[in-house]
């Protein structure tokens, strides 16, 4: 399962696409736009949009549900892939 939230946050990223998924109980629209891991999980820098208060947050790939890529780039600008460590 973690290689498959990475393929498809990964692909988000190089396509500039937005990710629709449930994660805390609800629905998000978030770009993603670096991965990573901390503690051996997969981590991802995105930003949440189309809701009350958009926002920069990190999530853990094992968290999200039902993820899916959206056609059209929504509010989506890119970001980049990145081997790197969040703190």
């Amino acid at each position: 399962m973690p290689g498959e939230f990475y393929e498809l946050l990964r692909r988000a990223i190089v396509e500039r696409r937005q990710v629709v998924a449930v994660y805390d109980g609800l629905r998000r629209e978030l770009c993603p736009h670096r991965l990573g891991t901390k503690n051996g999980r997969l981590q991802c820098l995105f930003y949440q949009f189309r809701c009350a208060d958009p926002e920069w947050g990190l999530a853990f790939g094992s968290e999200l549900r039902q993820a899916g890529i959206m056609l059209g780039y929504g509010g989506c600008r890119g970001g980049r892939i990145t081997r790197r460590r969040f703190r």
